[in-house]
């Protein structure tokens, strides 16, 4: 089963494909530039309290503000898709 929403409100462990981007020019073309692409599997590693959510992209760490995380919207699935 499959749910689209903000990255934010995905869980510690939790995994989803980034379906979209909804913010302006600068912030979506810095996160393009980290690797935050439409496609991309995302796991958010540390998601606890009002600070930033850890994530891991690809082979990177990243540290995103919770506003910024309310930017990325993905599909969240259940397990890994095969």
């Amino acid at each position: 089963m499959t749910r689209l929403m903000p990255l934010a409100f995905l869980g510690e462990g939790e995994i989803g494909t980034v379906v979209e981007i909804r913010a302006g020019r600068g912030l979506t073309r810095r996160l393009l530039a980290m690797g935050v692409v439409p496609g991309m599997m995302i796991r958010v590693l540390k998601s606890s309290g009002p600070g930033p959510v850890l994530v891991e992209v690809g082979q990177a760490r990243i540290a995103l503000g919770r506003g910024v995380a309310m930017k990325i919207i993905v599909r969240s699935w259940d397990a890994w898709p095969t």
